[in-house]
Parts: structure tokens; sequence; C-alpha cells
């Protein structure tokens, strides 16, 4: 490799699409090794499926729960945000899995943010088209706004990356492979304890009460009795089209079973359709490259339902480009961390 290359290998352009977990793991591996990351969010905030809600009432982890790490590479980053203060350790009442628990600190998407600080974030900004070029990739946002990068690197859930990527190179139709479930998520506050619910219950996949957890016993949680609920993934996808209402009704109605029939009149009450909430099946490879390497697929949809399987693919997908795109003193600064 000349030593041209080799300067313009240390500055390379990369274009992230999504700020959740793998996202913001390859943007911090990347930029690590000396490339200039831009993160493209569609949403206001950063985190995906790691986020929280934060209303008048306290906070809501509405997507993922928790986390659970069994790799060395997650376990080592879990417990440096635990070090750092952006993770605490979660064991509730009816605590059901003998692993350890872990929580985002103020919320969820403690567990991302530190990953992206000081990395071009630009969230409300929804990416409607990648074209792969012979000297660009080129990013075209919803608004009209469109720029070059020599590498584009997509996260978003598999029918949104599919649908990105399905036209500019055949080994992103292995993206169709992925299934992913829906999830409805509805966020409660009460005046007072209910004190009939564990802190978790966790029920069936038929069940509208899929997942129940007090999200005021995490720690370091402010706010009133705040109960998040998960819809089975079953009777989500059966009731996916319903509105927000009826299904807030049917979460109501069973939760006041749950509570022994006692009165629920919460004075804050959300319902969020999370489309692509989980992976059914995933892809089987831990990220997908395409346009000679200069286009990259990765999520948790390429491995597994698990949010370390999305730090693992950005994290896999960061060191193949790395490997393959960066090179000398870059992949030597990565190796030292």
């Amino acid at each position: 490799m000349t030593d041209q290359r080799r300067r313009r290998s240390m500055t390379a352009r990369i274009a992230i699409v999504g700020a959740g977990l793998a996202g913001a793991t390859a943007a911090r591996l990347l930029t690590r090794a000396g490339a200039k990351v831009t993160v493209f969010e569609k949403s206001g905030g950063t985190g995906g499926r790691l986020s929280t809600r934060r209303t008048d009432y306290g906070s809501f982890d509405h997507g993922a729960q928790y986390v659970s790490a069994r790799g060395d590479a997650f376990l080592d980053t879990v417990y440096r945000l635990v070090a750092e203060g952006g993770a605490m350790n979660w064991s509730p009442a009816g605590k059901d899995r003998e692993d350890e628990w872990h929580v985002g600190h103020p919320g969820m998407s403690g567990f991302v943010k530190p990953l992206l600080g000081g990395i071009d974030v630009r969230t409300n900004s929804r990416v409607s088209a990648i074209q792969a070029g012979d000297d660009a990739i080129r990013v075209q946002l919803e608004d009209g706004r469109e720029q070059d990068f020599e590498v584009a690197l997509v996260t978003a859930p598999a029918p949104q990356s599919l649908a990105l990527l399905k036209d500019i190179d055949g080994a992103f139709a292995k993206i169709a492979k992925a299934q992913m479930a829906p999830c409805w998520s509805v966020m409660l506050a009460f005046g007072k304890r209910i004190d009939r619910l564990p802190d978790i219950r966790r029920g069936n996949d038929g069940d509208v009460l899929g997942w129940i957890a007090r999200d005021s016993s995490k720690p370091g949680r402010e706010g009133l009795e705040n109960i998040v609920v998960h819809a089975g993934t079953d009777w989500s996808r059966d009731h996916l089209e319903e509105t927000p209402e009826a299904v807030l009704d049917a979460v109501l109605t069973a939760l006041r079973g749950a509570a022994g029939g006692e009165a629920l009149s919460p004075v804050h009450a959300v319902a969020h359709r999370w489309r692509y909430a989980r992976v059914d099946r995933p892809v089987g490879e831990p990220f997908l490259a395409g346009c000679r390497g200069r286009v990259i697929a990765c999520g948790d949809w390429c491995i597994g339902a698990r949010a370390e399987a999305a730090f693992d693919s950005g994290r896999l997908a960061a060191e193949f480009l790395v490997r393959e795109r960066l090179a000398g003193e870059a992949e030597a600064a990565y190796m030292r961390g």
C-alpha cells in the first residue's frame, strides 16, 4: 500500500445509518481507528431500541428492558459503562434468570450515548436512498440533502435496510432472510404503588401482558409508580394495526386482573408500537458486505435477538472495515484502543 493511500485511509469518511447500539458501537471503533464518521438517525434521539422516554411523570424504558452479557467484548463494555456511571446492576423482585441484568443510567440510552460522545450525530435525518458510484457512496436524505462518503454502514432494522440496499448489490438480498417481530409497549404512571405487582413478571407470547416491569424499581430512576408493559409477540402481531387507545384499554383491563382486581387510574398512559422490536429469525452472518466492501449492513438481525447481537454485529463490521479499508497506523491505533 502506498503512503498516499495510507494517509487517505486514516481519514476515511464513513456514513453510519442508525444511532442504535450497532451503529454506535461501529462509530466508536471506527473513530478510534481514525475515520471521520457521520451518524444519521431518523428520530430525534439516539439509542434505537435501547431508548428512554422522558415525561413530566418520570422516565420509561419503553424498548429493551435490560441487557445481559455473555461474550468478553460485550462484558468489557458493560463493566466499563458501570464503572463510568452509564449503567447499573438491576436485581428486581421477581427476577427469573440467574445472569446479571444491567440497565442504562439514567435510562437505557445510557448504553449508547457514551459511545457517541464527540462523534458527528445528525438526528431527525432520515436517509431515503444510498447510491454506490465509482468514486463515492452517496447518501441522500428525505429532505433532499445529499453527501458523499467513502463507505456507508447501514444498521437499520432488516426491512428498512433491505429497502435501502436491495438495488445496489445482490449481496444484500440475504437481508430478506431475517424476520423481525413487533411489540406494543405501554407506559403507565400511577400516583401510588401497586402492591400486588412484583417488579417484573414475564408472560407468554400470546398474552397481552407479555412483560410487566416496574421501571421505578431500576436504580437511579425518578418519578412515580412507573410501569412498562410489553404485549406478547403474538398478541402484538395480531393487533399490530390497532389504535393506541384500543391497546391501552386492553392492557389496562389485563393489568387490573394481574393486580388482583385493584382499580387502576393512571395519571399518564401512552402506547408505542415497535414495528420491528425483536429478531425472530436472523440472517446467520455477522454482517453483509457489498459494493466491493464499501457498503456494509449490520445489526441484531444478522445474529440474534439480544442487545449483545447488535453490539457484536457493529463491532465485527467495524473490525472488517479497519482490516480491509483502513491501514497501517489506523489499524494499530484501533488495536491499542
